[in-house]
C-alpha cells in the first residue's frame, strides 16, 4: 500500500471508532440513527441531482436490492443502538465488526468453497472465534454460558446479521450497477450514487420503524442531541468515502479490508480509556486475537 492509502484507511478507522464512541455516549435509539442516517444521506443528495440523468438507467434488479439492503441496514442500526444501551463499547464494537466476517467465511465453507481459501485465511477463522469468546469474559479460567447469554451479545449478533446481509447485497448490487453503467460512468461515481441511494433506503426503513414506535423521541433528540446526530451522520458516510478513495491507491483491495481492522483495537481502547470500562485481561487478549485473525482473513 502507498503511504496515502495507509493514511486514508487509518483516518477512516479512527472516524469509525469515534462515531461508535459518540453514539454509545448518546445512549442511541433507532430514532438517533434514523436522524444520523438522514444527515449522511443529505450530504450525498447533491450527487443524485448532479447525476439525475443516470437514475432512469439503473436496472430494476438493483432497485430491488436497494430495498432489501435498506431493511438489513435498519436491522443493523436498530440492533447496534440496543447493544450500546445495554453493553460496553469495548465488547459490543469488536463483536459487531468481527462476527460478519466469520459469518461470511462460514457460509463459504458451508457451500464447499474451502478450496478457494488460503492457509492464512483458514488459520484466521479460529483466531477470530476464540477472540470473540474471550471478549465478554472477566477471568480466563471461568467459562460460563451466562457470559454470552445476555442482551449485549444478542444485539451484537443481530447487528452482525444486519451487516452480513447488507454487505452481501451491496456487493451484488454494485457488481450489477458497474457492469450496467460501465460504458457511461467511472467506478467511483457509480459507487457514490449507490451509497446515496442506499442512504435513502435505510432512512425510509428506519423511519418506518420509528413511526411504529416512539415518534416523540424525534423531537427530544432534535432538542438535546443535534450535534451528536450531525457528527455521527457525517462520520458514517465520510468513512465510506475515505475507504473508497483509498482503494484507488492499493494493488489489492484485501489490504484495505485487513488494515481497517485496526479500528477494533481503537474501539476497545476508547471504551477502556474514555468510557472507563473494565479492562479485563481476557477482553484485551480477545481484541488482539480478533485483530490478528481478521487481518489474516482479509489478506489471506
Amino acid at each position: 500500500m502507498t503511504p496515502l492509502a495507509i493514511f486514508l484507511i487509518t483516518v477512516s478507522a479512527v472516524i469509525h471508532a469515534a462515531w461508535n464512541l459518540l453514539s454509545k455516549q448518546s445512549r442511541p435509539t433507532p430514532a438517533f440513527f434514523f436522524l444520523a442516517d438522514m444527515v449522511g444521506a443529505l450530504c450525498l443528495a447533491p450527487l443524485l441531482w448532479y447525476y439525475r440523468g443516470v437514475l432512469p438507467l439503473i436496472p430494476g434488479s438493483v432497485w430491488g436490492l436497494l430495498v432489501v439492503t435498506g431493511v438489513f441496514q435498519a436491522v443493523y442500526y436498530s440492533s447496534l443502538a440496543a447493544a450500546y444501551r445495554s453493553g460496553a463499547l469495548s465488547v459490543v464494537y469488536p463483536l459487531a465488526r468481527a462476527l460478519p466476517v466469520l459469518m461470511v467465511m462460514g457460509t463459504s465453507l458451508a457451500l464447499g468453497r474451502q478450496r478457494s481459501m488460503s492457509f492464512p485465511a483458514m488459520a484466521g477463522m479460529p483466531l477470530v472465534a476464540f477472540g470473540m469468546l474471550l471478549l465478554p469474559k472477566k477471568i480466563f479460567k471461568d467459562w460460563r454460558i451466562q457470559d454470552y447469554l445476555n442482551l449485549p451479545c444478542l444485539f451484537a449478533l443481530l447487528a452482525a446479521v444486519g451487516t452480513t446481509g447488507y454487505s452481501l447485497i451491496d456487493d451484488e448490487a454494485l457488481r450489477r450497477l458497474r457492469v450496467h453503467l460501465s460504458g457511461s460512468m467511472a467506478v467511483v461515481p457509480v459507487t457514490l450514487i449507490y451509497a446515496a441511494l442506499e442512504g435513502v433506503s435505510t432512512s425510509v426503513f428506519l423511519g418506518c420503524g420509528v413511526a411504529l414506535g416512539k415518534r416523540k423521541e424525534i423531537g427530544r433528540l432534535l432538542r438535546t442531541s443535534k450535534l451528536s446526530i450531525v457528527a455521527t451522520g457525517v462520520a458514517i458516510y465520510l468513512c465510506y468515502v475515505l475507504v473508497l478513495i483509498a482503494m484507488a491507491f492499493v494493488s489489492d483491495i484485501s489490504y484495505v479490508v485487513g488494515f481497517r481492522q485496526i479500528g477494533i483495537l481503537l474501539g476497545v481502547l476508547a471504551g477502556i480509556w474514555i468510557l472507563k470500562e473494565p479492562r479485563y485481561p481476557p477482553k484485551l487478549a480477545g481484541a488482539v486475537l480478533l485483530f490478528i485473525g481478521l487481518f489474516f482473513l482479509a489478506t489471506g
